[in-house]
């Protein structure tokens, strides 16, 4: 499977929610990801993240929202790297710097799939192109024979 097609096949956000709990008298966030899936915008996946989030925490807000071309993995990292503020499952003590840092290290390692085609240049376009057009052309072959 190629970059391109891992980042589509993968194609989501990690979000950042400020909920209304608190922990020894700190605030709480939940961090998590969701699939990109058949919505057509940031918007979308943001009334998708409040209408889901918004009965288990009253008042929530989402603090970051970030398309990923990897969001399993991207998750897993932004765990990682917020592991001193983990509560537990997808609850982390609010520490702003820690997540603002950990959310543009995620979009470096892990570019959407625009940021990607913007990186390249004509040729690398053209061949990724042709790439997928062949794989595509490939499967309806194979299709044709079954």
């Amino acid at each position: 499977m190629s970059k391109l097609d891992t980042l589509i096949e993968n194609d989501g956000f990690i979000y950042c929610i400020r909920t209304n709990l608190k922990y020894d008298e700190k605030d709480i966030v939940k961090i998590g990801k969701t699939k990109f899936g058949n919505k057509t915008s940031k918007n979308q996946v943001e009334n998708h993240i409040m209408q889901r989030y918004g009965t288990y925490y009253p008042d929530c807000s989402i603090l970051y929202i970030q398309r990923v071309g990897d969001h399993h993995k991207a998750e897993r990292m932004i765990f990682k790297l917020m592991k001193k503020s983990h509560l537990k499952k997808e609850l982390f003590y609010y520490s702003e710097n820690s997540i603002k840092i950990a959310f543009k290290k995620i979009t470096k390692k892990y570019p959407n799939v625009n940021s990607f085609l913007n990186r390249k240049n004509i040729k690398d376009l053209t061949k990724i192109n042709i790439t997928r057009r062949t794989k595509e052309q490939e499967e309806e072959e194979q299709k044709g024979f079954k």
